[in-house]
């Protein structure tokens, strides 16, 4: 792509879509620096930096019902959410392989996974 292009398409962009966009960037970088080429795992990770960041198409702000969400792209999974200490949540429709932990930011997360057909 060239440069021109590329920064055309920037300019028209929103902070948001570019946050996202980074997450996205980021990754895949990392995912291909340590190897991992979990296709599932990848996009968690990223989806997780979107509900940090509080961007991105998935992202819903927390309401009466539910803190903070991203719902995902990862087939069999609804919605990822963050709770502390430093644990993210994972709700699914059908079981998915994911990682046991991620870490983010200089922090490792544990990642717990459950089954729910409610909401």
């Amino acid at each position: 792509m060239e440069t021109k292009k590329l920064n055309e398409m920037l300019e028209k962009m929103t902070i948001n879509e570019k946050t996202a966009l980074r997450n996205k960037l980021e990754a895949e970088i990392e995912a291909f620096f340590n190897e991992v080429s979990d296709k599932n795992t990848i996009i968690l990770v990223e989806e997780v930096k979107n509900l940090i960041d509080r961007v991105g198409e998935g992202f819903v702000e927390g309401d009466y019902y539910a803190p903070d969400r991203y719902y995902s792209r990862i087939p069999g999974v609804k919605n990822i959410r963050i709770r502390r200490p430093a644990t993210i949540s994972v709700k699914l429709h059908s079981y998915v392989q994911l990682p046991e932990k991620i870490t983010l930011y200089g922090e490792e997360y544990k990642v717990e996974c459950f089954e729910s057909s409610l909401y």
